[in-house]
Order: C-alpha cells, then structure tokens, then sequence
C-alpha cells in the first residue's frame, strides 16, 4: 500500500509541474529512481542498521541471563531435562541448552531491533507527511520573482541617476 501511494504521489506531482512533451519521459526518470536507487538505499540502510542494533540489544539483553535469573534457569534445567531424557550425555545436554538460550535470546534481540528500526521509520514518515501537508500554508518570506513595476523603478532609476 505504501508503495502504491508512493507512486501516485510522484506522478501527480510530475503531471503538475512538467508539460506535456516531457511527462514521460519525465515519468520514467521517477520511476527508475524510485525503483532502483531508492529501494537499493533503503534496503542497505535498514540491514546495516539491523545489524548494528541486533549486536547492541543481544548485548544488552544477555548480561543478566546466569543461573540467578529464574526464566533462564528454568529454560536451561528444561532443556537439559529433555535432551537427558532423550539420551544424550550431559555434556551434549548442556549444550544444546546453551544452544536454546543462545537461540532465544537472538530472536528477542532481532525482535526488539526491529522494532527500534520500525519506530524510526514511522517517526520519520510522520514528519515527513506533516511537512508535506504543511507546506502549501507557508507563506515565503521571500518573493522569487520581482514585481514588473519594482523593475521598471530599478531600470528607469538607474537611468535616470547617471544624468
């Protein structure tokens, strides 16, 4: 749905700003931009994004999980309990309980890291729709072009001085 406005959005906009010879051309260059270049660059920077949270929450997220904290515990005696059930050795059980507390606590940090990049995204989403809908009411503080009687003042003033 995003991508669906997103394309209306830039192609209503080039239907009023660029004259009819030109529009598709125009067209095209959008739509190639937003397509190939856009996409690439966000797609790289939610990944490197992604990766740098995930190593900081797995961080973060794993300093109180030892044999104190009672979800962890009861994880590894549980698992333990099942891979010694299952015939293996005590040393293969503790590590395939190591392996589910490893495994589980990096799919809580994925999860909370993208949830920090989601937050981002809608944030700046936000701000950018306000801007856009706040922009036609912004009177310009400065006019782009002259007024034709200003110009007639400059050329006949200047005129006029050197006489």
């Amino acid at each position: 749905m995003g991508y669906i406005s997103i394309y209306i959005s830039t192609a209503l906009y080039a239907a009023e700003g660029v004259s009819f010879p030109h529009f598709f051309p125009s067209l095209t260059l959008i739509s190639f931009v937003r397509s190939a270049i856009v996409g690439t660059m966000a797609n790289s920077l939610c990944a490197s994004t992604l990766q740098y949270l995930q190593k900081k929450n797995l961080m973060i997220l794993s300093q109180e999980m030892d044999g104190v904290n009672g979800l962890s515990a009861y994880i590894f005696r549980n698992t333990v309990e099942q891979s010694l059930a299952a015939g293996h050795t005590v040393e293969e059980a503790r590590i395939a309980a190591t392996s589910t507390l490893y495994g589980l606590t990096n799919m809580q940090a994925m999860l909370v890291s993208w949830k920090e990049i989601f937050r981002g995204i809608t944030l700046f989403g936000i701000l950018v729709l306000l801007g856009l809908w706040f922009t036609p009411y912004i009177k310009p503080t400065v006019r782009q072009f002259p007024k034709i009687k200003n110009i007639w003042k400059y050329v006949w003033g200047k005129a006029y001085a050197g006489r």
